[in-house]
């Protein structure tokens, strides 16, 4: 499979990462870890994720964050 993250998506997770680490430190270190493994297993097909209807497209939510990939 293979994974795009287009430019606003990382914009996005980019601000996340800094909001959570303003917070506590750690966290946003670990939305990121929680964000490449996700990431991995879509590659590696560990994961098929959740289809969206009449697309080639799927997400995966995050277990500890308000996000999806």
């Amino acid at each position: 499979m293979t994974l795009i993250v287009g430019e606003e998506a990382q914009a996005e997770l980019d601000a996340a990462i800094t909001w959570y680490e303003e917070r506590q430190p750690s966290l946003g270190i670990g939305l990121l870890d929680e964000f490449r493994r996700i990431c991995s297993d879509l590659e590696s097909e560990t994961t098929t994720g959740t289809r969206l209807e009449g697309t080639d497209y799927c997400f995966v939510r995050m277990r500890r964050y308000p996000f999806v990939v």
